[in-house]
């Protein structure tokens, strides 16, 4: 039973005869005979009889003339839904990331998409990476953003990734924090004072643990904090140090320690399925964030 044979069946039905039919179609109707003889040979039964001048439709005849319009209705409900999409006039795009990279980078993108694509609906979830990749794997999320994708992204996923830009981190105190008067201090000195970290699960703490234990030495954490506000905050009242985005020691209140140890640094990276086709709002999202890399480039720091 093809979508085809469905439709000439509806045009007589709807048209009252196979002659008016076949103008409504632009067709023979000596064609539209032979398809719904093919139908009727399909399902073992008549479709349509003859009462007169008139064609009327048999019991079932009437059964696939109802579910002929329901897939009428569909195939017209899908390419409307198709159209929309291809306009954008409707969608969704679901996005996984960390708390870092949402308050540093995404937010302006989202609203310049928002602006640009109102009637797509965007949902976002802050999360650890390892929970970004099994997301995007099950379809949840269509794209991540996360730290570091090229070392723990499992090679088993069928994922893809593209490093957006580079972050340095460094360690933070307060302006009037013992250490902020220093030139330079090892991890060692560092190890005398309380530490502020994100949660266990975040990939950041994970790499500031390892750069201390790779150095013999072992945190104090006093402060265990969700985001990198939180930690800010506790850093100005001078109680601790923590591992900050360089550019977040530019604010007022918090001092840049310059260690003598391997400046620590890391990538942000687009996540997304490997595939050949992506919605287009996905397309969209993704471009956006490819020029905002651009032109987070091209700034030129004025000192």
């Amino acid at each position: 039973m093809e979508v085809r044979q469905l439709e000439m069946l509806l045009a007589v039905v709807e048209s009252g005869g196979y002659a008016r039919a076949g103008e409504r179609l632009h067709i023979s109707h000596s064609a539209i005979h032979r398809q719904i003889k093919l139908l009727e040979d399909q399902v073992h039964d008549r479709i349509l009889v003859r009462s007169g001048k008139r064609v009327v439709l048999t019991e079932a005849g009437c059964i696939i003339v109802a579910t002929a319009r329901r897939v009428r209705q569909e195939v017209s409900d899908a390419y409307h839904q198709i159209s929309e999409a291809r306009e954008l006039q409707r969608g969704t795009l679901r996005i996984g990331t960390a708390d870092t990279i949402l308050f540093s980078y995404l937010l302006p993108i989202l609203e310049r998409f928002q602006k640009d694509f109102p009637k797509v609906e965007v949902y976002v979830k802050t999360t650890t990476a390892g929970d970004v990749f099994g997301q995007i794997q099950a379809e949840v999320f269509d794209l991540g953003i996360v730290f570091n994708a090229a070392d723990i992204l499992p090679k088993k996923l069928n994922l893809q990734y593209e490093v957006l830009y580079k972050e340095e981190f460094v360690w933070a105190v307060g302006d009037h924090h013992p250490l902020a008067k220093r030139a330079s201090v090892s991890l060692n000195e560092l190890a005398s004072f309380p530490f502020a970290m994100l949660p266990e699960a975040s990939h950041i703490r994970q790499i500031c643990e390892q750069r201390l234990r790779s150095a013999g030495v072992t945190a104090n954490i006093s402060f265990e904090l969700e985001n990198e506000e939180a930690m800010e905050k506790v850093i100005k009242t001078n109680l601790a140090i923590a591992l900050l985005p360089a550019r977040r020691t530019r604010s007022n209140g918090i001092h840049r320690v310059r260690v003598r140890e391997t400046p620590i640094g890391g990538e942000v990276s687009l996540v997304l399925p490997k595939r050949e086709y992506l919605p287009r709002a996905v397309r969209e999202f993704v471009g956006r964030c490819r020029k905002a890399n651009q032109l987070r480039s091209q700034k030129v720091v004025v000192r």
